[in-house]
């Protein structure tokens, strides 16, 4: 399949935490190392007005819905992780496909409430996914 001919899916987060950005922050990030691989994601993060935390839209090339969500909670769940590490600061991926609705998630967000947060800037989002791609690249290739 032609990467043209493949679909492009937005899939939708809230990331909870003690985090925020100034305004949106949109950028495209390649999925692998190599310069010529044809995969990226469009990434726009933006606060999360009602909860502690961020809302980021990533698109994802795949042939399924299904496809397309489970690579963008690998891709950004990564990238997460390694925010996470250099901010000091814990970050919780909800990837279910309810917003605040329900009483679970309205007891989650108000446990996850924070008045005071951590700004993000788009250099940091940007270091974390390169550094999340390195890292993937390196566990990918080591053998035992």
């Amino acid at each position: 399949m032609v990467i043209a001919e493949i679909p492009v899916w937005e899939v939708n987060f809230i990331v909870y935490g003690s985090i925020t950005v100034q305004r949106t922050i949109q950028f495209s990030e390649f999925k692998g190392l190599r310069f010529n691989d044809p995969f990226y994601s469009d990434i726009e993060i933006r606060r999360n007005r009602s909860d502690s935390g961020v809302e980021s839209t990533v698109t994802a090339f795949a042939p399924t819905r299904q496809l397309a969500r489970e690579a963008a909670i690998l891709f950004f769940g990564q990238t997460l992780d390694v925010l996470a590490l250099q901010i000091n600061q814990p970050l919780y991926l909800n990837f279910n496909d309810n917003r605040s609705s329900g009483n679970a998630n309205r007891n989650q967000s108000s446990n996850a409430s924070h008045n005071t947060l951590r700004r993000v800037k788009k250099e940091e989002w940007q270091d974390a996914f390169k550094e999340a791609r390195l890292l993937a690249s390196i566990e990918e290739t080591t053998t035992f």
